[in-house]
């Protein structure tokens, strides 16, 4: 499949590394996508780390209101909400 690289920045940066790595213009491209796929994968797998950090935290927190759920939420004996 064909691409159209329309910004010239882009391309004239393409060809620079190409001819400088000896690459092809298909393999610098390749290359660099893979680079960032990586980068993102990294990115992911480090937010969802510090994420789980901060869950097993809050979840290690004591409970400061003994009340069941359906107490905070307002809900009587019959399932209707209730003041």
């Amino acid at each position: 499949m064909a691409m159209s690289i329309r910004n010239s920045g882009v391309e004239k940066q393409v060809r620079d590394i190409s001819s400088r790595t000896g690459y092809s213009l298909t393999e610098t491209l390749e290359k660099a996508l893979e680079t960032f796929d990586a980068s993102l994968s990294a990115e992911t797998q480090s937010r969802f780390s510090r994420l789980a950090s901060i869950a097993a935290s809050c979840s290690s927190l004591p409970d400061v209101d003994a009340r069941s759920f359906d107490e905070i939420l307002g809900y009587g004996d019959d399932g209707a909400f209730s003041l």
